[in-house]
């Protein structure tokens, strides 16, 4: 997947979004505002904009999925702490939910001794955030992919770097071993759902 930095439709996103993104049309568009938007926030900003409807008041959908440049998915991965990391153990994929922090252009993750640090360090691994607001029907999801590397023991200054950011844990344990991923791909997909037929969209 390959950033693009085309104008869209304005009417085939919802104005909660915010950041440009390409549908392939005309017009300025937007991320999501659930990235940087609480709930009391949202209903606020809903009012002070003309959303685009379509049949009895539903929101327009997007005709396809936007595509978030790189600079955009940074920003999603720095405003989130929990996501989910991808390694193959024993040449079969597991996911974990992981805790994380961005900084050095990689994301960095706490762990314990366990199976992410036995099969993780040297190995390809795939991390990925999304989120999906039910009442605005807007989703989006970022995905990281590169190779793990354990950081624990570096004394470069990089490593040092790394192990200084905050990664608060939310489960329990230790975790005092530090991996991370510097992305040899980042993509990221939004879109805006809404009244849709099949070959038909109601505006």
């Amino acid at each position: 997947m390959k950033a693009s930095g085309h104008a869209v439709n304005s009417g085939a996103l919802n104005p909660l979004h915010k950041g440009h993104v390409d549908l392939g049309g005309a017009g300025p568009s937007t991320l999501p505002s659930f990235l940087s938007l609480d709930q009391t926030e949202m209903m606020t900003h809903e009012e002070n904009f003309d959303v685009p409807r379509g049949r009895a008041g539903v929101t327009v959908a997007s005709p396809s999925l936007a595509i978030l440049p790189v600079d955009e998915c940074w920003s999603v991965l720095k405003s989130h702490s929990l996501g989910r990391l991808s390694i193959l153990i024993k040449e079969w994929p597991r996911i974990f939910p992981v805790d994380y922090a961005v900084g050095e252009g990689a994301l960095v993750f706490r762990t314990d001794v366990g199976t992410k640090l036995e099969y993780g360090p040297g190995s390809p691994a795939c991390f990925e955030v999304d989120g999906y607001d039910e009442r605005h029907g807007a989703g989006w999801s970022v995905m990281a992919v590169g190779m793990l590397e354990d950081v624990t023991g570096n004394i470069d200054e990089r490593s040092q770097r790394l192990r200084r950011l905050a990664v608060r844990s939310t489960a329990p344990g230790q975790r005092s071993h530090w991996l991370a991923l510097a992305p040899k791909e980042l993509t990221g997909r939004s879109f805006q759902g809404g009244w849709v037929v099949p070959g038909n969209y109601f505006g």
